[in-house]
Formats: C-alpha cells, sequence, structure tokens
C-alpha cells in the first residue's frame, strides 16, 4: 500500500531520489510505473516500467520508454474516468479508479488504477507512480490475497458463476461436495447438479439472482454422481461487472446431516439455557417475527440494553440499522414462510446499539423449530469484531510501512530488549558485523569487543531512560571491510529500542575532498592575488632597470645583470603561482604528447646521475591532446625532478602514456563539454614514498619535504594547477617505502576550451614619436615607469590613476588620443567596465589591456586591440604598442 505521496529524501538531489524509487518499483510484484510530473498536453512520459508492469501488457521496457501510456488505452477504455484522473492530478493529489487497457497484441484487459505523486522535500511534484492491478488477474491463485486463501480453505462450497450459470471457479470444498473435480466442473451449468424435475426451477432461480434478486438463501438436494444426494444451502452474491455483465459468487451448505439434528439442538437449547448465560459471546433468540425471546448477558452489555427490556421488542426496530430495516424484514419473513428453506447461516452485519454507535458483528444463525418441526424463529449467537478489525486493519497497515521501510532504507536496522539483546536484524549482510541468524538472541556487548561498543551501550540505556535520541558515530571492520557507521539509537516501547545505522564511509571521505577542496581553492586565490601584486613590483623593478643604461665597462654593469637576473628568477616563481591558481595564460594547440614526453627527458636524462636511470614506455601511435605543451612540459619535468629526488640510492623513474575512455574513469566526472577519451601519462619511482600525512599536504604550495633551499614546494602546485587548467586531474598512489605513481588525466581529441591563439599582428615602422597616449594604472610606480619607457621612445603620455580619471580625460580629448594602455585590475570601476566607457566615448582609439594575472584568451574582456603581461620590458611595451597601431581593431560586440 502506498501513502498519498512519495516524498525523496531532503539530503538528496531529485535525480538520485528518483533512482532510488526505480530501484524501489523494480522489486514490486504489482505492475508498477513511474512517469514524468506532467499533466495537460501532450501529457506524462513512461520513465520506468517494471518487470510485472511489461508482463502485463506485453511490451519490453525499451518499447514503453518515453512514450504516453495513452498508448495502452483503446475504444473500451472509459473517457470519463481519464478525465477525473486527468482533474485530480491537477490538484496535485492521489488518483484511485479503474477501466479497459489493452495488451500488445490487442486484447483488452480490466484493471484498478492507483497514480500517486512523487514530492521533493519542498512539495514539488517531480513525477507519478502508477500502480496496477488486473481484475482477472484479482481472482487467480494467490497465496497473498486473503480473499483467496478464504476461498481455497473455507470448509464450505464456494463458487463463481457468469451469468449464464457456468462454472468458473470451485473450491476444494466444493468439489468434494459435488463429487466432482476441477476439471469436471468448469463450464458446467448449476443446474446440471439438481435433480432433472427441478432443473427448470434452479435455470429460473438462478436468472432472477443475475438480475438483482441475490441475497436469499435456496435450500435444494445436490446429485452426486454416484447417485446420492445432499440437502444443501445455497447463497449468492452478485458482482457487477463495468461492462454491465456480472458473475455470482455461491455460497454452498450442506445441511443434510443438520436437519436430523433439528430435534436434538431443540433439546440441547433447553439444556443449556443456563450455559446462554455465562457464554462470553452474544446471544439472541428471535421468533418468527423478529421479536426478541431471549437475550444473553453479553448481548445486552454489547449493545446496551438491558436483557429484559430488549426482550419483546423487533430487531428491526431496535439493533438493525434504519437504512436497513425495511430490507432485513422482509428477507427474514420471507425465511420464516419459505416452502422448507431454511433460516441460517453466518453473516457479518452492522448493528446499532441503543446510542447510535456501529457495531462488526459476525453472527453465527440457526432456525429454532419446536418437537413437531415446526418453525418457531432464529436462535442468533454473535462475536463483537469492531476492536479486532480496527487492531488488525491497524497492526497490518503498521507491518506493511515497517516492511517497507526494511525493504526501502539502504540504512541497517536492529530491534533491541531492555539489554540490548538483538530481536530483529534488516540490512545488506555485507554490513553485519556476523550473518543475521546468528545475533538473534545475543546482546550486543557479547557480538561487538571494539572500543565503542561500551560507549554505544550507555548511549541505548541513556535513549531508553530519557526517550531522547542518541547519536555516535565508529569505525567497524565488517565482510565489506572497514567502513564508517552513524548510529540513532530510539526509544521504542518501554522496554524496547531501536538502532538505525547508516553507512557515512563515502559521505566522509567526499566531505574531506569537499575540505580539502575549498583549501585548496582559497590557497589558489591566494597565491593568485600575490602573483599579481608581485608582477605590478617587478614591473617597477624590470623596468627601472631596463631604462638604466651602463657602457659594458661599466665597475657597476655586473650588479645591474644580477639584478635583472634575480628580477627575471622572481617573475618565473610568480608565473608558478599563476599557473597554481589557474590564473596563468593558455595558449592552446594540438600536440603529440608522446612527444612532449619523448623531448622533454631527453633534456632530463643530463640531470640523472649515474645511480639514476629515466625508462620512456611510450606507445607507437601519437596520443593527441589539445593545451598548452610548454606548460605540459614544465609538468613532466617537476614530477620526474621529484621521483629522481625521492630515490635515495639506486632506483628508476619510468615514464609512460596512454588512452583512458570516459566510460572507465569512477566515479563519472561532471564536465563543461563531455569527452570520449583522456589521455594520460604517468610519472613513477621506487623511492620513499609518502605517508599520508604527506600525501594530504602534496598540493600546498610551499609545502615540502626536501631540505632548506633545496626546492620551492611549488613543484606538485604547479602539477595540479596546470592540470585543472586543461580540465584534467591529477591521480597519486603512493606508500611508505613503496615508491610513488602519479598519474596526470587530460582531456583528449580537443579537449580545450578555445581555438588556437591568433598570429601576432606585422608590427608598424617607426612613427610612435609624437603619438598620445593614455596610461592608466592604479599601481603609482608602475604609472610612473611605464610612462617613463614610453616617453623614452617619443609617446606624449598622459598619466591616469583610476578607471573614472581617464575616462574623464578621454571625454575631453576625444580624437587627440591615438592609444591607452588600461590596467584590468582596479578598484571601483574595474578595467573591463572602463573599456567599454572608453570604446563609447571614442570608438577609434586603440586600447591595450595589461594584467598582472595573465588572464587566458577565452577569459579576455572582448573589444582590446592587445594584450601585455606584467611584468614586462620596454621592448615589450613598445612592441605592443605597435602592433595595436598597425593592425585592424577587433570588434566590440
Amino acid at each position: 500500500m502506498l501513502p498519498d505521496a512519495l516524498i525523496l529524501p531532503a539530503d538528496l538531489p531529485p535525480e538520485t531520489g528518483l533512482q532510488l524509487v526505480q530501484q524501489t518499483l523494480a522489486i514490486c510484484e504489482h505492475p508498477m510505473l513511474l512517469t514524468t510530473p506532467e499533466v495537460e498536453a501532450p501529457g506524462p512520459r513512461i520513465l520506468f516500467a517494471n518487470a510485472a508492469f511489461t508482463e502485463l501488457c506485453g511490451y519490453s521496457a525499451r518499447e514503453l520508454q518515453g512514450r504516453s501510456p495513452r498508448m495502452l488505452q483503446g475504444e473500451r477504455t472509459d473517457p470519463g474516468v481519464l478525465a477525473e484522473l486527468k482533474s485530480t492530478l491537477r490538484r496535485g493529489r492521489a488518483f484511485h479508479g479503474a477501466t479497459w487497457n489493452y495488451h500488445r497484441d490487442g486484447s483488452p484487459y480490466f484493471f484498478s488504477w492507483s497514480v500517486y505523486p512523487v514530492r521533493t522535500a519542498e512539495r514539488q511534484i517531480v513525477a507519478w507512480v502508477s500502480c496496477q492491478r488486473k481484475v482477472e488477474a484479482e481472482m487467480t491463485l494467490d497465496d497473498t490475497n486473503p480473499f483467496e486463501v478464504i476461498f481455497r480453505q473455507a470448509p464450505l462450497g464456494m463458487s463463481v458463476t457468469d451469468e449464464y450459470g457456468h462454472f468458473v471457479r470451485v473450491n476444494p470444498a466444493f468439489q468434494q461436495l459435488t463429487g466432482r473435480s476441477e476439471s469436471q466442473l468448469i463450464g458446467q451449468t448449476v443446474d446440471s447438479l439438481a435433480l432433472p424435475q427441478v432443473r427448470e426451477a434452479v435455470r429460473r432461480r438462478y436468472s432472477e439472482s443475475v438480475r438483482g434478486d441475490d441475497g436469499h438463501i435456496h435450500a435444494g438436494d445436490l446429485v452426486r454422481p454416484d447417485g446420492s444426494s445432499r440437502r444443501v444451502l445455497v447463497r449468492r452474491g452478485r458482482l457487477v461487472r463495468p461492462d454491465g455483465s456480472c458473475m455470482m459468487v455461491n455460497s454452498v451448505l450442506d445441511v443434510t446431516e443438520r436437519e436430523a439434528a433439528l430435534a436434538a439442538r431443540d433439546e440441547a437449547e433447553r439444556r443449556y439455557h443456563g450455559a446462554l448465560e455465562r457464554l462470553p459471546m452474544l446471544a439472541l433468540a428471535e421468533d418468527t417475527e423478529g421479536r426478541v425471546t431471549y437475550c444473553n448477558p453479553c448481548a445486552g452489555r454489547t449493545l446496551g440494553w438491558d436483557p429484559e427490556e430488549l426482550t419483546g421488542q423487533s430487531v428491526f426496530e431496535t439493533i438493525v440499522p434504519r437504512e436497513e430495516a425495511e430490507l432485513k424484514r422482509r428477507t427474514y419473513l420471507a425465511w420464516m414462510r419459505g416452502d422448507g428453506e431454511e433460516a441460517g447461516g453466518t453473516y457479518e452485519t452492522f448493528n446499532m446499539t441503543r446510542s447510535g454507535a456501529r457495531l462488526r458483528i459476525r453472527w453465527h444463525v440457526s432456525e429454532l423449530r419446536s418437537s413437531e418441526g415446526e418453525r418457531q424463529g432464529v436462535l442468533c449467537f454473535g462475536q463483537d469484531l469492531t476492536d479486532a478489525l480496527r487492531v488488525a486493519a491497524e497492526s497490518a497497515e503498521n507491518r506493511e510501512l515497517l516492511q517497507a521501510l526494511y525493504v526501502g532504507t539502504p540504512d541497517l536496522m536492529f530491534l533491541f530488549d531492555s539489554e540490548m539483546r538483538f530481536l530483529q536484524v534488516h540490512g545488506r549482510p555485507d554490513l553485519l558485523l556476523r550473518p543475521a541468524e546468528e545475533l538473534l538472541g545475543r546482546r550486543y556487548l557479547d557480538v561487538s569487543s571494539s572500543a565503542h561498543a561500551l560507549e554505544t551501550h550507555r548511549l541505548y540505556a541513556e535513549a531508553l531512560a530519557t526517550g531522547e535520541v542518541q547519536v555516535i558515530e565508529y569505525p567497524a571492520e565488517v565482510p565489506a571491510g572497514r567502513r564508517r557507521f552513524e548510529a540513532r539509537l530510539v526509544r521504542c516501547g518501554a522496554q524496547r529500542g531501536l538502532a538505525i545505522v547508516r553507512d557515512v564511509t563515502e559521505q566522509r571521505a567526499l566531505e574531506a575532498q569537499l575540505l580539502q577542496a575549498q583549501k585548496m581553492e582559497a590557497i589558489g586565490q591566494l597565491a593568485g592575488g600575490i602573483a599579481h601584486d608581485f608582477n605590478n613590483l617587478l614591473t617597477v623593478m624590470l623596468g627601472g632597470l631596463d631604462l638604466i643604461r651602463l657602457e659594458p665597462n661599466h665597475p657597476d654593469r655586473s650588479l645591474l645583470e644580477m639584478a635583472v637576473e634575480s628580477a627575471h628568477r622572481a617573475a618565473d616563481l610568480t608565473q608558478q603561482l599563476l599557473d597554481y591558481s589557474r590564473q596563468g595564460p593558455l595558449a592552446e594547440e594540438e600536440f603529440d604528447l608522446a612527444e612532449v614526453l619523448r623531448d622533454t627527458t631527453r633534456l632530463l636524462a643530463r640531470t640523472f646521475g649515474p645511480r639514476h636511470t629515466l625508462r620512456l614506455e611510450l606507445p607507437p601511435e601519437p596520443i593527441s591532446v589539445r593545451g598548452d605543451p610548454r606548460k605540459i612540459r614544465q609538468v613532466v619535468m617537476n614530477l620526474c625532478l621529484n621521483a629522481r629526488d625521492a630515490i635515495p640510492g639506486d632506483g628508476v623513474v619510468r615514464v609512460g602514456c596512454g588512452w583512458l575512455p570516459a566510460s572507465e574513469v569512477h566515479p563519472p566526472l561532471r564536465l563543461e563539454r563531455p569527452h570520449r577519451v583522456f589521455a594520460w601519462f604517468s610519472v613513477s619511482d621506487n623511492g620513499i614514498g609518502m605517508t599520508l600525512e604527506t600525501r594530504q599536504r602534496m598540493f600546498d604550495p610551499f609545502f615540502t619535504t626536501k631540505e632548506r633551499g633545496k626546492g620551492t614546494g611549488l613543484g606538485l602546485a604547479t602539477v595540479l594547477g596546470v592540470t585543472e587548467q586543461h580540465g584534467g586531474w591529477v591521480e597519486c598512489d603512493s606508500q611508505p617505502g613503496a615508491g610513488s605513481e602519479f598519474r596526470v588525466f587530460l582531456p583528449g581529441g580537443g579537449g580545450g576550451s578555445a581555438g588556437a591563439p591568433n598570429p601576432a599582428r606585422e608590427r608598424a615602422e617607426d612613427g610612435t614619436r609624437g603619438l598620445s597616449c593614455l596610461l592608466v594604472d592604479d599601481e603609482p610606480h608602475v604609472l610612473l615607469t611605464a610612462r617613463m619607457m614610453l616617453e623614452r621612445e617619443g609617446f606624449k603620455v598622459l598619466p591616469a590613476a583610476s578607471a573614472r580619471e581617464a575616462i574623464d580625460i578621454l571625454g575631453g580629448r576625444v580624437g587627440e588620443i591615438d592609444l591607452v594602455f588600461l590596467d584590468l585590475m582596479m578598484p571601483s570601476l574595474s578595467g573591463d567596465e572602463a573599456l567599454g566607457r572608453l570604446r563609447e566615448l571614442d570608438p577609434r582609439v586603440r586600447i591595450i589591456l595589461m594584467s598582472g594575472g595573465l588572464l587566458s584568451e577565452e577569459d579576455r574582456p572582448p573589444g582590446a586591440d592587445g594584450w601585455l603581461a606584467k611584468p614586462f620590458r620596454r621592448d615589450q611595451l613598445v612592441a605592443a604598442a605597435r602592433a595595436a597601431l598597425a593592425g585592424a581593431r577587433p570588434a566590440t560586440e
């Protein structure tokens, strides 16, 4: 039984929640559909059909998926039911109904139908679940159907016949009563079991029951194959189908021996009259008019009457519901007037108490006859089923709910007694400490000897005592390996408790990865900011040194060259920071990864001593990758040098590459653009390996295990930054004493995000002298240094310390300024915003953007005539100016 709606877990994305719903529907025994949430035309589409549904309709799951459920409808499908379905779904409510559908072969089948919404925690409907039951199938053998069990196991002869009196179903008791097998009965008519002289009357009476005159008990003789006959009472119930046809459910009671015992029963009634007074069942005797002639104390208490007060009153005016009174009166009087027909049997009816409350009572009714055989009324014994039915219904519903929870939840569930002894065990066997049958009846402390067992036992006792939920998290060794669990201990009754245990191993691992990723992102942002500031400083340093002119034999010339070399080394260090923070430029082109590995290792081989061997293991075919070969070469060098330094004695460094299909990447990656294949290269060594603590910090910038002065700690940080900038990732496998292997994965076959860089424009001939230039930068020293460089080349320089100042200057000199150098990273108004404002003021002016962050070409704002990376030398500054003045200005849109 499904609830009015299925609510997806709040801590899961809707896609994952729907996958869980599909997994649950897949194991359902009834036909189940999962459809999209649309209601209006063109309507929902089928997302999933379980095996029971495909077996019912004859279509395969592939044929059903993506199609409308209307494909199963036909001319007999009730349009009124479909309209009611649509109206109900529009209101977001569950629907229940019945109509006709069609098999794949075109044959119709009648089914009952329930549709339930699937909602997120925010009440949004994301799908519909449809549960169908074929009505004809409800009458097939099904040990889970209580009515089927009753039908087959009832000691009372029961049969089902069609509207023409042909037997459709017979139970074993009916076969035994008639002396015929099921195959001998199916298809025969009811009158074939009667005496020849009364067959016409039997047929007429059966037709009257089909037309609606049902509910009467008919007496007659049933003829067996050996010629003997049995006296039976027959009661028929009419079942009308939606198409107007009907079927009859017949109950046949063998009363042969009972008729012979009527006189004895009268005597027994008088003999045991005293026992009726003490009987814990309702006992009522009625005369031929339905007046109470006897009421035992139990009947009086149950019905709210004093037995003496009820005696003499009509049951149809006192305990029979008013709306049924007249019909039951006529039926009862007909029983009493019947020509030889006996009133009796077992019935479940609603009865009224004196206060007006309704009770469900099962009555066992028998005729009362005098010693001469005359009818004197009936004796009724009753059992109040009201509370029992309510409790049974609630218990059945609770059992179904618990079973659904046990089957549907991925958690382990344990029911304990007050001593924490296992009463029930539910969950995956590979996550249990021991098999479930070994846990039942044993105490938790007897099966778990881990350090957390005592604390778990203490928290369980606290949960039982206070009623508050207690939570504990702990590791455990189970058949699935070492896992981490979170247990919630809940009181469940006075002396019992429930432990809900969830495997959180992957969740904790993902949380750790997220924290690491957030830390690395923060460090990357810091590194990028530091690099930007360093580049501004280096621009001043290199520019100032470039402006100093010394003769070749000047005594300070060597000091100047040392300063220039140190500034360039600082610029290289800053470039590594930018590579780590993924802010460095990415000049993309198609290149052979194997060729890059071959060229790089050829140069590195000279740095390897006689005790270290560099082995290259490359495939014969090219490994095509799109990206920046210079940066990939730097990654290879960093990994190889790290591998060499990790080998204290003799050792081997191996370098290889190959392909990895995207389908084999686990877990699957979510990329901006899908790739069918990834290229990889690996660098491994047989050195000292790394501890867990080292592996957790190996990509941190400035973290190194080398001696002071032997490394900056930017090698692996640069490897990570460059790889992720290319859209790839890095994997590492290392254990202390077992060496290390780094494997770098890159999108193959054009995995880059931009085309090849534009070729450099032809430089203009010398003609810069006298041109007017607007120089914009918020760093005063950069502004001064660049101004001096440009003025030495003959430019007339107008400095501006902010974007707003530059806009004001250009606005007052429209048409007079030839070139603008504009820094991208400025406060208040950023460089890309200023670029658009300057273009609006003077569309013809040439604009060169400057940045200490060195954005890749795809990230640069459009509309610039050139790009200049900090730090820059005077010749680079002048070359950029000449190229911008000589080339065609790019489009601004």
